[in-house]
Parts: C-alpha cells; sequence; structure tokens
C-alpha cells in the first residue's frame, strides 16, 4: 500500500489516498471521476481518453494501462487528475 495526494482541481480539493501499487490507472481514475461526478454533476463516461493521472513530481502523465507500481508511483507522491 502506498499513499498519494490526488489533486482534483475540478473540486478544488486534495484528496489523500491509501492505494494497492498493484491496481491500474484506469480504476483509480474511474473512482476519482465518480466522486467529481457526484460532486460537480459531471459526467464521465468509462474509459473516456480525457482522463488523465499526471504526476506532479516526475512532470508525467501515467500509463492509465500500467499499474501504479509499473508508472513508478511511490508513496508521498503528488498526482493531479485532469
Amino acid at each position: 500500500m502506498i499513499l498519494v495526494d490526488v489533486e482534483c482541481p475540478e473540486l478544488g480539493k486534495t484528496i489523500d489516498f491509501q492505494l494497492d501499487e498493484n491496481v491500474y490507472g484506469w480504476d483509480i481514475a474511474e473512482e476519482i471521476a465518480g466522486m467529481v461526478a457526484r460532486t460537480c454533476s459531471r459526467s464521465f463516461q468509462s474509459g473516456e481518453q480525457t482522463i488523465f493521472l499526471y504526476s506532479v513530481q516526475r512532470q508525467c502523465r501515467l500509463d492509465l494501462n500500467k499499474t501504479l507500481s509499473q508508472n513508478g508511483v511511490t508513496s508521498g507522491e503528488r498526482l493531479l487528475f485532469i
């Protein structure tokens, strides 16, 4: 398990997550998209290509078809959900 901060500009919040590093990026993105949809009345379609997770420290977009571990995400990292 790793601890990451996920910043969501649409909500104007940063949310602390404890995540399994073997979870795929899409699973996390869909969970966050669901939170945004419930809070902001915005809908996302499953697999929508405009959803990204971006590593602030490493300045790179995560490959959502890989696990967090495969993307090199480590505890304490800040991710941006866009």
